[in-house]
């Protein structure tokens, strides 16, 4: 008798190493309008982060190959249009924080 054996990849850190570039995709899109000086150089805030995310994507290419990579840069931009969205969604005129929340995102995302 034959049994058929089937072997199921398990991916040890490529959730954490998605949700990663994901986060910092989104804070490196939040903070692109902020400058930040550093010594008498001054420079966008988002440079920063959006640097490491070429480095995370290259780490998963590496590691778990370009299908991999390819799947969670896809799902990268579907997310970061979710937030948008939502960030554009209607909201109360008496709920003072969320709209002073909205118009500081506002002011990053959509300027």
């Amino acid at each position: 008798m034959h049994y058929k054996t089937e072997y199921v990849t398990q991916y040890k850190y490529l959730t954490f190493m998605a949700m990663l570039s994901i986060t910092m995709m989104i804070i490196s899109m939040m903070f692109t309008y902020r400058v930040i000086q550093l010594g008498p150089f001054m420079a966008p805030g988002g440079v920063f982060i959006f640097a490491l995310t070429y480095t995370v994507a290259d780490i998963i290419t590496e590691v778990y190959g370009l299908r991999m990579v390819t799947q969670v840069i896809l799902s990268t931009f579907f997310l970061h249009h979710c937030f948008q969205s939502i960030m554009l969604l209607p909201h109360s005129v008496t709920y003072t924080t969320k709209c002073t929340l909205l118009r500081r995102l506002q002011c990053c995302f959509f300027s």
